[in-house]
């Protein structure tokens, strides 16, 4: 059955047929289909005047592009259709619009993102990055593209970040995460603007994930819609053993040592000490303290401590019932469930970047005696620790996997 017969004919004209309604068989059968992009006529059209020295770059960067289409290479051809839509938006079938015109092309620093601007009267500007080749030039329109397109609209193109595609391969390959579950569009693999911003309703510190690459996680639409979550959750960091990391994906939510998963699987438990409090167990008895100043504080029960006293406001505190999530990449990827596995000869280590409800979350400090210096310097140590009692999505979202080579 051919694509004609199997979605309606208005779905293969323009920028609608990648709007997240064909599946990736339909639209390859659809790119098969579509006209060749005419690449010297868009050329003729881009104000590459304005480009400066960038401009050559980008001549090359299309006519490279141009070349593969031209030799039947399938992927480049979807690649010059991606790169219409992001410019025109409205287009059919990958054919030059005869009313394109652009405004101008403006330059950014090295780093900066490609964008397309439209004016009321129809006018295009494009901005793009300055950059010293054109591979710097074509990472940044293909991450450009990524983030302004459909998640559908995927590109089957090696990514631009060597690092970003091993992690891909890592999640492929070893945590077996299956494509439909990742968001290019959260993929990140430098961290720009400020280092450290307040993020949440109410607000709590986020420190970017410098060292790591980030691979985005697809969130449940409903949920985003409904929380707001991008407003006002806070973000957090999450370590799960890595041979189980796959058996979270699939279930949608975070699971506790002794859970079973979508795939049938029981998350493991962690023998010996918990790692996170010092060199308690499982079965070591915590209550929860209030304080004046600061986070409430877990503290290992003594019926000598007056404070530990339910009728003095102490809270019998089991952590194997709550989720713990840092705001601190570096104290998580320090925790034992983050420890690296060989992979390709390397060590590689994976966390969970995560979104969770501020009216969910309780923050307690842990004084342990071992740890007198700060473990990040970003927070106190007082602030490291989170707990969640609540289960699935809607109080602790997956927003995306970040990987590393730790070695």
């Amino acid at each position: 059955m051919c694509v004609c017969d199997s979605v309606p004919r208005s779905w293969l004209r323009g920028y609608t047929a990648y709007n997240g309604l064909l599946k990736r068989s339909q639209l390859a059968e659809f790119s098969s289909r579509a006209p060749q992009v005419d690449v010297p006529r868009l050329l003729e059209k881009l104000p590459l005047e304005h480009a400066g020295a960038t401009a050559p770059l980008l001549h090359e960067v299309l006519l490279h592009w141009h070349k593969l289409q031209c030799q039947g290479d399938p992927d480049y051809k979807l690649e010059l259709h991606r790169f219409l839509a992001f410019l025109c938006e409205d287009w059919s079938s990958g054919e030059v619009p005869d009313g394109l015109v652009f405004g101008g092309l403006a330059l950014v620093s090295k780093g900066g993102n490609a964008s397309v601007r439209r004016e009321h009267d129809g006018a295009i500007w494009l901005t793009i990055p300055t950059a010293d080749t054109a591979l710097q030039l074509r990472c940044a329109l293909q991450r450009a593209m990524t983030r302004s397109l459909s998640v559908r609209f995927g590109s089957a193109l090696s990514l631009p970040c060597p690092l970003l595609q091993a992690a891909h391969e890592f999640c492929r390959d070893f945590l077996c995460v299956p494509p439909g579950f990742l968001d290019s569009r959260g993929d990140h693999e430098r961290w720009n603007g400020k280092r450290s911003r307040p993020v949440g309703v109410p607000a709590r510190k986020y420190v970017c994930a410098d060292g790591w690459v980030r691979i985005g996680i697809h969130v449940d639409e409903a949920i985003v819609q409904e929380h707001e979550i991008w407003h006002k959750w806070n973000v957090s960091f999450h370590a799960v053993h890595q041979e189980m990391l796959g058996q979270v994906i699939h279930s949608r939510m975070l699971l506790r040592p002794g859970d079973v998963g979508a795939l049938g699987r029981t998350m493991l438990c962690v023998p010996g000490t918990l790692g996170y409090l010092g060199k308690a167990t499982a079965k070591t008895k915590f209550v929860a303290v209030a304080q004046s100043e600061g986070p409430d504080s877990i503290e290992e029960f003594t019926i000598q401590n007056i404070a530990h006293r339910a009728e003095n406001g102490a809270q019998d505190f089991t952590p194997a019932k709550h989720f713990l999530t840092s705001p601190s990449v570096v104290f998580t990827s320090q925790l034992s469930m983050a420890a690296p596995v060989f992979w390709r000869g390397r060590k590689a280590q994976v966390l969970l970047q995560t979104r969770q409800r501020p009216d969910a979350t309780r923050v307690l400090a842990y004084n342990d005696r071992m740890q007198l210096t700060p473990v990040d310097t970003s927070y106190s140590n007082e602030e490291l620790r989170w707990f969640t009692p609540a289960y699935g999505p809607a109080a602790i979202c997956i927003t995306g996997i970040l990987f590393r080579f730790s070695d």
